[in-house]
């Protein structure tokens, strides 16, 4: 599973962030991702017995971060007449919002999986 959290402080996200939020979500077109806290409850609640839960914020910042410098460099290189599908405009604007919520500690990143008794 793969959650997106705010600030882990829970303070909620500020209008902006919500917005940059919104728009990752838009641009990688996918259902919105639920808070870390509230999959884990759910799964509590389902029946789950063994849960593991990590943080993986750090580890993804590298990754993001280069897939954002590398968009930058790609408009760069890219001649004016070739400009490139509304789709990828929204899908590299999702990944460059995320980066830098990732990097500015708006969002988290974790990783969750669970077992069933049998």
């Amino acid at each position: 599973m793969q959650t997106l959290e705010g600030f882990t402080s829970g303070v909620p996200m500020s209008e902006e962030q919500e917005t940059m939020h919104a728009s990752t979500q838009y641009g990688w077109r996918m259902p919105p991702l639920e808070p870390w806290r509230d999959v884990l409850a759910t799964l509590k609640e389902a029946g789950f017995k063994q849960i593991w839960e990590q943080e993986l914020s750090s580890e993804a910042m590298p990754a993001t971060k280069k897939l954002r410098e590398r968009w930058k460099l790609f408009t760069f290189l890219m001649p004016p007449t070739a400009l490139p599908s509304q789709a990828s405009l929204e899908f590299m604007e999702a990944t460059v919002n995320y980066d830098q919520g990732l990097q500015g500690g708006i969002f988290t990143y974790h990783f969750i999986s669970a077992a069933r008794p049998a």
